[in-house]
């Protein structure tokens, strides 16, 4: 059955397109009729689209993911974020910063500075500072805010995204497809739909044709959030059911080891995994002779082996902030290598690295005209060697005079 009806997408002038002068001719099968130089959308084919879309956005809300809402046009922004931020979607409806997408790492360190700021707000330290920083703080926070408070909490890439008026927001839509992020898009009669893969013809200037078809989406994604509880909710307490005893014998263990945390899934595997009080720190303890390399080798982090307690190994984990700090050691490390290779001429060689490790150290090289990499040996003790490009003559030292 159909999300919505021809009446209440007539009601809402989904059907008025653009001037027909200014139409995209790959719009065409999309366009119904003409009427006072005005195009009109057929409504038959919106109805179609909008079930197809809504129906992608339900399944990416049922598997947890984020869909990234961008409408910076004054006719849409408000009705776009008061939407997004009902199914808890982030949102952009001020600005689009270049490289959101493309440079999210950058993206996030702004986010994080935003959080440093409140933080110290907090625990007094702003108090503290000049009347002048204070203000100075002050404005770069409310800047920050505008532009990017609607997405503090996306720490990842979306899996989609959701744009109104394409030819506004063309950079947006460009970043998406470099990354090959599906786009959904209200696409008007002037917007050439090719690069968009969901496709809803419809009118995007007017503020009731594009509030009648969010509250359509957003409808969808709060079914399949609803679904996603239903089944999360099932699978907890069938793992309770299974895991009663192992969760009994890993509470008394967590007291032993003076851990305030909650066990989330306790079953008699090689680990068990547990949540402390800070959002940023896991907890692992891998069972009696078991050792912590797999783990290690599917995370890409160092793991910290702190001490052991009847035989099991207490195992931290810094989840965001661990990884970013890692990726910056490896990337010094490449270099720093790469300057011997270059001025002596012999290759080096990594030991142990694992798959994390291996990827970052090739990608810092891989534009390197002095050196080359390549992996070898076999897991888990696979190294990368660092050799000499050839026809590249080691460059030494010039003696001081």
């Amino acid at each position: 059955m159909p999300r919505t009806n021809f009446q209440e997408l007539l009601d809402a002038g989904v059907h008025f397109g653009h001037l027909a002068r200014k139409w995209n001719p790959k719009m065409a099968p999309y366009i119904f009729d003409q009427k006072n130089g005005i195009h009109i959308i057929d409504l038959h084919k919106t109805i179609v689209k909008i079930d197809e879309a809504a129906d992608a956005m339900k399944e990416l809300a049922r598997s947890g993911r984020k869909i990234l809402f961008v409408a910076t046009k004054k006719q849409a922004k408000e009705i776009v974020a008061e939407k997004a931020a009902a199914v808890n979607m982030p949102s952009i409806t001020e600005r689009w910063a270049g490289g959101m997408l493309t440079n999210f790492p950058t993206i996030r360190k702004a986010i994080k500075k935003m959080n440093t700021i409140d933080k110290m707000k907090e625990d007094g330290t702003f108090e503290k500072l000049a009347k002048r920083e204070r203000l100075q703080i002050n404005r770069q926070r409310e800047k920050l805010e505008k532009n990017l408070g609607s997405i503090k909490d996306m720490s990842r890439l979306p899996s989609a995204l959701f744009v109104v008026d394409i030819q506004k927001e063309a950079n947006a839509v460009k970043e998406a497809n470099r990354l090959n992020i599906p786009v959904f898009a209200l696409v008007d009669t002037c917007c050439d739909p090719t690069p968009i893969d969901y496709v809803i013809p419809a009118n995007d200037d007017a503020t009731k044709s594009i509030e009648t078809i969010m509250t359509v989406l957003c409808k969808a994604i709060e079914e399949g959030l609803s679904e996603r509880k239903l089944e999360k909710e099932k699978e907890a307490n069938e793992e309770a059911a299974e895991g009663e005893p192992a969760a009994q014998f890993v509470t008394e263990l967590i007291e032993k080891m003076g851990i305030s945390g909650k066990v989330l899934a306790a079953r008699e595997e090689d680990a068990i995994r547990l949540r402390i009080d800070s959002d940023t720190m896991g907890v692992l303890i891998g069972h009696r002779g078991e050792t912590l390399d797999a783990i290690q080798y599917l995370t890409g982090l160092v793991i910290n082996r702190n001490r052991k307690v009847d035989g099991y190994t207490r195992v931290t984990i810094n989840t965001e902030d661990y990884r970013e700090k890692r990726e910056e050691t490896l990337i010094r490390l490449a270099r720093r290598v790469a300057a011997q290779v270059k001025s002596t001429g012999r290759p080096r060689t990594l030991e142990a690295m694992n798959p994390y490790e291996r990827r970052i150290l090739h990608s810092a090289l891989q534009n390197n005209p002095y050196v080359t990499t390549h992996s070898e040996g076999e897991e888990p003790n696979r190294r990368v060697v660092v050799a000499p490009k050839r026809g590249r003559r080691p460059q030494r030292p010039r003696d001081k005079a």
